[in-house]
Parts: structure tokens; sequence; C-alpha cells
């Protein structure tokens, strides 16, 4: 399953950006969830595609989940080729990045998404966002209806070991020419009691991995699902030096983050 997973990997980052719209129908998936294409927001952006929401339904009758990846890459990716080595890591040629951020993401979710259905167990609701425009301070998932979601609990696959911390509004001072006595920046804390938080523990439990909680100081498509009262995790997705022509993933990194998507399903 490894092996078809990177040549799935290498077959498709390359389309998944040029035309972000083909990326659900190509999965593969069987049978196939209710998609909805919202367009708009790719044109207004200057893309070639919107926002991607998907709804498999389920029959277990806990509550539903969304999971979530960006499907924008950043440059220079034009004429990407990806090379897969002998011991599993993948990376580009050299001079272009690899766009395992945020492609990893939407092939953990595909390819998991696909195991539970091929496995036959029953499954809980399962709800997918693919978005534009993320790495332009997530303006896909900013201007998301969320109406159409129904889960209250999100996993949002987009973090590398490290992460750029971009202050984008302060507030602070009360003069100018005067020291000011504090700076206000405001950000959100998902509990860990919540759902999503102990469902993670629970899923790195079954199969035996450690599972770490540790905050981020990043942005990402999370803070949108928190603005509208959807708690979620940032979960790792196995990408290595991103925003680089340096940038790698591997092999074990793409199947063990598929293997624990799909343990969140069968929860």
């Amino acid at each position: 399953m490894g092996k078809s997973l990177s040549k799935t990997f290498v077959r498709r980052t390359a389309a998944a950006c040029r035309n972000c719209q083909s990326t659900c129908p190509k999965a593969g998936i069987t049978p196939a969830p209710r998609a909805d294409f919202s367009l708009r927001p790719g044109a207004y952006y200057g893309g070639d595609t919107g926002n991607i929401f998907a709804v498999l339904d389920g029959e277990l009758e806990g509550d539903p989940v969304i999971f979530c990846a960006h499907m924008d890459v950043v440059e220079p990716w034009s004429g990407k080729k990806s090379v897969l080595e002998k011991d599993g890591t993948i990376h580009s040629a050299g001079d272009t990045v690899l766009g395992a951020d945020d492609i990893s993401g939407i092939l953990e979710i595909l390819y998991c998404v696909q195991l539970v259905l091929d496995s036959g167990k029953p499954h809980k609701k399962i709800e997918i966002l693919f978005t534009i425009g993320e790495e332009l301070y997530v303006k896909g998932s900013d201007v998301f209806d969320y109406s159409k979601v129904t889960a209250k609990q999100a996993y949002v696959l987009d973090l590398s070991e490290e992460t750029t911390f971009n202050i984008g509004t302060i507030q602070g001072g009360t003069a100018t020419n005067i020291m000011p006595d504090c700076c206000v920046l405001t950000a959100y804390e998902t509990p860990l009691e919540s759902k999503s938080v102990t469902d993670f523990q629970k899923a790195c439990e079954i199969l035996g991995f450690s599972g770490e909680l540790t905050g981020t100081f990043g942005g990402s498509d999370n803070n949108s699902f928190a603005k509208n009262g959807i708690e979620g995790l940032v979960l790792s997705n196995g990408m290595y030096n991103a925003h680089s022509t340096r940038e790698y993933t591997t092999v074990d990194d793409l199947y063990k983050g598929a293997e624990l998507i799909g343990q969140l399903i069968l929860l």
C-alpha cells in the first residue's frame, strides 16, 4: 500500500494545483462523495478553481468530522518533477518546491477515505474541505460558507516541524511619541478536553503512535474553523523544508498520516 501511495503522490502533485478542481474526481473514490465546487472565490483570487467541499455519509451515529487541506502551492512551482528515491524519500528535481505543503495533506485524506470504504467498516459522516488561497493568508477558508458544514470537530493537515509567526494586526498604545504599556494579539486555543483532542489521543494510542500536543504560532485554515465555532487540531502531515526547493516528504510519513485519519474516521 505504501508503494501505491508514493506513486499516487508523484503522479498527482503536479496536476493538483494547476487544475485543482480535478483533484477530487481524479482521486477515483468509489462511491463518490457528494461534492460542491465553489468556483467564484477561485476566480476572484486569480486561481483556476474555488474551494471544494465534499460529504461522505456514514452509518455510525457519532458526530461528523471534517478534514481539511489546502490546494495552493507557493512558487517556484512551474515545471515541477517529483523524484522517488529507493529509501522512500520524495523530493523535487531541486529547481522547484515539491508541493508537499499541502498536497501531502490532500493525498492522505483521499487515500485513507478510500481505504476505509474498501474495508467495508461502518464509519461516521465525513466532510472534506480543500481550500484555495491558504498561502495568501487563509483567503479561501475565510470566504467559505460554513452553513454547509455540520461537523463541530475538525482536523487540518498542514503542519511541519517549524513554522513562521506572522503578525498581521495588533492593538497597543494610546498616543504618538509615548511608549505603549501593552500590546494585544488575538489568538485561539483548542481546549485539551475537546473531542478533537481526546479523539486524536485515542487514535494515536490505538495505532501505537506517540502523538504530541504543542502550540503553534502559524496561521492555518484552522483559524477560520475556530472563528466559525468549529474546534479542531492542525496535524503534522509529513512535509519538511516547506517553502523551499529542498522540500521533501517520505512514503512512511504519508502512510502514517493516512492511517491516523482513517482511525479518526472509525472512532
